[in-house]
């Protein structure tokens, strides 16, 4: 409903971001605090998301991101077939996540859109 009505009731409290879903201001919270390990210690280090400062790099393609948890899933797509453990049985897709291959067979091969909105009737597969 608040894409209709442009309403971004979710303020952060550490800059002037602010956000319609409650789960997008709960990502860019986490974009504030990055872990650094100093030996057995994990040190919370503020940084700055404004800055736009991606630090970490995949050194298979050159791809950057903000935190080292975004890295780690960005890796995923240069894992070999035997890590993609999800197969498509109506295609040759793989993926190494369960959501993507049901998101794929409904947008690709069901045609399959359960969500919709009550304002406008739009569908769609995923929320």
């Amino acid at each position: 409903m608040r894409t209709h009505t442009g309403e971004k009731a979710y303020r952060c409290d550490q800059c002037d971001y602010s956000a319609a879903q409650k789960s997008n201001l709960d990502q860019h919270v986490k974009k504030h605090e990055s872990k650094t390990t100093r030996g057995d210690t994990d040190v919370v280090q503020q940084t700055t998301t404004n800055s736009g400062e991606k630090p970490y790099m995949c050194e298979q393609c050159g791809h950057r991101s903000a935190q080292r948890a975004q890295l780690a899933i960005h890796m995923k797509t240069h894992s070999g077939p035997r890590e993609r453990l999800y197969k498509c049985d109506k295609c040759d897709f793989r993926t190494a996540w369960k959501i993507s291959l049901d998101m794929h067979i409904m947008a690709k091969h069901t045609g399959e859109k359960p969500y919709m909105c009550g304002e406008c009737g739009y569908r769609t597969n995923n929320r």
